[in-house]
């Protein structure tokens, strides 16, 4: 990202490209990031369950 923002400067780095896209080429490609996002977002939730888990497992009881 550092040499995107850097080059984007007047008379400094590579000649400009035509852009047909965004600087990441993630426009129009949904079906590239989707499963990788319902994957973070799965992972993050499994580890919130095992951790609500784990701690009613390890907590004592009689202690509020």
């Amino acid at each position: 990202m550092r040499h995107s923002a850097g080059s984007d400067r007047p008379g400094r780095g590579p000649p400009p490209k035509r852009r047909i896209s965004s600087a990441w080429g993630t426009r129009g490609y949904v079906w590239q990031w989707m499963p990788a996002g319902r994957l973070f977002i799965l992972t993050v939730l499994a580890t919130n369950f095992l951790g609500d888990g784990l701690r009613d497992a390890l907590e004592p009881k009689g202690e509020q």
